[in-house]
């Protein structure tokens, strides 16, 4: 089994839930990070990720050196060449939903943050959540969300393949996968 193969079984085995909360689609909701279950021991938060890692890129050595365009240009061509076979899936997936690069740029425009939660069962050890969000904005969000639920039930009958549920919390539309 390789690395990649190794990640992916850890993943599927870790129920992760994605908000797919989207401010301006759900205005009467509460902020992203309100919906988060009680047992949450850990968020981070950035309310304006855009500006974020401008910052981080033009304030910080560590920024300056990490955040190139031969960097990240660097790193697309590394991980192309390591994963051609997933990485031309990701491709077509972006395409089919009519979603490019710099939509996928843009996902960072608004908020985003994670989370993790301990959810109690009983005399079992606690069954650990990992939560994501992404604001990415009214025009951007309804096609990222297409274009999830569209790889979602392309890989559900996988073996290991993830699982899509659609939820809701605290007013909030999420899909738990």
């Amino acid at each position: 089994m390789n690395r990649f193969s190794k990640l992916r079984f850890a993943i599927c085995h870790l129920q992760f839930a994605i908000f797919a909360v989207f401010a301006p689609l759900a205005l009467a909701a509460p902020p992203s990070w309100m919906a988060l279950p009680e047992e949450t021991v850990a968020m981070v938060r950035v309310p304006d990720a855009r500006a974020f890692l401008e910052a981080l890129r033009t304030q910080t050595k560590l920024g300056a050196v990490l955040m190139t365009p031969a960097r990240v240009d660097g790193l697309v061509k590394a991980l192309s060449e390591q994963w051609p076979k997933e990485w031309k899936e990701i491709q077509e997936a972006l395409h089919r939903a009519d979603l490019t690069g710099d939509d996928c740029h843009a996902l960072v425009q608004g908020e985003l943050g994670a989370a993790l939660a301990f959810q109690p069962r009983g005399d079992k050890p606690p069954l650990m959540l990992a939560f994501g969000w992404i604001e990415p904005g009214e025009e951007l969000a309804p096609r990222f969300v297409a274009a999830l639920g569209a790889w979602l039930a392309e890989k559900s009958d996988q073996p290991h393949g993830p699982q899509r549920k659609d939820i809701e919390l605290a007013g909030h539309e999420v899909l738990h996968i």
